[in-house]
């Protein structure tokens, strides 16, 4: 019964995609293949932001009015454009900015435009709207931080009422000028519905043929204006409301630590502090600043927990916590040679990885026998949907770079990482015979027993040797990143030496943290 479970669950799961080599497809992703598709936070909603600001202040009624206002009359400057998208005002020219400001004051609504753009205009001065403001410079309060921020998040969620109110204005706005028609075989949304019975089954309806058409006329309009504008929008809001200091974590444990160690806790989170802060940030193209932050915390966290932990440093633990930072280290030299399309593979990778996990949990929970995993099934959609929906993301059977990691350490430069600590320890985490064989049995003296090796799981002290040769390996090789690295590598690779530096040059703090003898096996007799 469990076997047929099993078929059955396998043979359901991406029954729906195309295996090319290694890589799962889903099927829209065959469709559209490998091109981008339009999203809604990067790209159309800083487009549509300045149509919720004004209902925002104006309510929905008289904002749309307001909208359709501006919309149809800078149509009627430029017949051949729509303008439901902020960019579509760069096209035009100063004097046809002129132009449409007197016919929305011949319309009695400039005044009330301009009010409702005020504080929007003071934070985004690169608006393509901004001919619409004053153009004085004035600083920027808080409050007006804080209410703006209030607005933008009601936004976010793209199928919500407040965010499918905008998007309706789009097809609104288009229609009005004549640019749109249906065909008698496609069915008119109902936009009112949207506004007035939102739950209803029409206006469900409405709402998925209203991001299809979004879609599309972004799509169209983005042939003619640049991304200047939604790129602009996402990294001023750093430039507003500069993010917070990392959270550092404090234990009572480090009370009781000796004080050089403290002081190295404290000196790898100030570090990593102030790379980070050093670190270019883009929040548009927000994969290469997230991932190589991500993996230098990574590391740091990695090193803290070995420092917190001196026991970490015997010959079972230490080459398992050491090589899952070597890999670390080679997957960030790696990334670093290509960030741009590097770490996008890297992402589109983990999401593809928890996309697999996702389904397996799906076909667990389908008999109801175990009611946690839907908690756990929500939580991982949600977390792959913020970055990219699921039915978009294709799932990679093989490595995520393409690479073994030796092809990989090669091209960063890190083979003789590779070869001198990353393979070495990779018998530890994998527990080969040249691994357990050494360090978890021990040879009878009884020879009756010809040389039999019996079971040992004695407690082993930190080897100063073992990890003296470590230490002037990495040293070597970290010393030739920082001389062919990106900036980025040389402030990691600093980093990563004083955690070696510390653990190998204070022998003395850690055997009295330890505090107990260090004990070898016997090698077997091969004769």
């Amino acid at each position: 019964m469990g076997s047929k479970k099993k078929k059955r669950i396998k043979s359901k799961i991406f029954s729906d995609h195309q295996k090319i080599g290694k890589t799962l497809i889903p099927p829209l992703r065959q469709y559209i293949g490998d091109n981008s598709t339009v999203s809604w936070v990067d790209q159309i909603l800083p487009e549509l932001i300045w149509m919720a600001i004004i209902i925002e202040s104006l309510g929905v009624k008289r904002g749309v009015e307001i909208g359709a206002s501006i919309a149809k009359s800078a149509n009627t400057i430029l017949p051949k454009e729509f303008f439901s998208f902020a960019s579509s005002f760069d096209l035009l020219d100063n004097e046809q900015k002129k132009k449409l400001m007197q016919l929305l004051k011949h319309e009695n609504c400039l005044d009330e435009l301009r009010s409702s753009l005020k504080s929007f205009l003071q934070l985004y001065p690169e608006c393509p709207l901004k001919f619409l403001g004053d153009n004085s410079e004035q600083s920027i309060e808080i409050q007006t931080v804080i209410d703006f921020k209030q607005i933008l998040a009601k936004y976010f969620n793209r199928r919500a009422q407040p965010a499918m109110i905008i998007q309706a204005n789009v097809v609104y706005f288009i229609g009005i000028c004549g640019k749109l028609h249906f065909s008698s075989k496609v069915q008119v949304p109902n936009l009112e519905a949207i506004v007035s019975d939102f739950d209803s089954d029409e206006s469900k309806g409405a709402c998925a043929r209203v991001r299809a058409f979004v879609n599309g006329f972004m799509g169209t309009t983005s042939e003619k204006i640049s991304d200047h504008w939604p790129r602009y929008f996402w990294n001023r809001g750093i430039e507003i409301d500069p993010p917070a200091p990392i959270p550092q974590e404090t234990s009572k444990l480090e009370i009781k630590l000796p004080e050089k160690i403290s002081r190295f806790i404290e000196l790898a989170d100030l570090g990593l502090s102030e790379r980070w802060s050093m670190l270019p940030k883009d929040i548009y193209e927000n994969h290469q600043c997230e991932v190589i932050g991500a993996l230098l915390a990574r590391q740091v966290t990695l090193a803290k927990r070995m420092a917190r932990n001196p026991e970490f440093c015997d010959v079972h633990i230490g080459p398992i916590m050491l090589r899952v930072m070597i890999d670390n280290h080679i997957t960030l030299a790696w990334i670093l040679k290509d960030p741009a399309a590097r770490s996008k593979l890297f992402v589109l990778h983990g999401l593809g990885q928890d996309k697999l996990f996702l389904e397996h949990l799906k076909a667990e929970a389908e008999d109801g026998s175990n009611p946690d995993l839907q908690n756990l099934i929500e939580a991982k959609e949600r977390w792959i949907n913020n970055q990219q929906y699921s039915f978009l993301t294709t799932v990679n059977l093989g490595s995520w770079s393409g690479l073994n990691t030796r092809d990989m350490a090669e091209e960063a430069n890190c083979l003789d990482l590779y070869r001198y600590a990353y393979t070495p320890f990779s018998s530890c985490v994998h527990n080969m015979w040249n691994h357990v064989g050494r360090l978890n049995v021990d040879q009878s003296g009884n020879p009756l027993h010809k040389s039999f090796l019996y079971l040992v799981t004695r407690k082993w002290s930190r080897n100063s040797t073992y990890y003296s040769i470590v230490r002037n390996i990495l040293r070597n090789h970290f010393a030739s990143l920082m001389r062919h690295l990106a900036f980025n590598v040389i402030l990691y690779c600093h980093m990563t030496i004083g955690l070696f530096k510390l653990m190998w040059s204070l022998p003395n703090t850690f055997q009295r943290i330890l505090n107990h003898p260090v004990h070898h096996p016997k090698k077997p007799n091969n004769s």
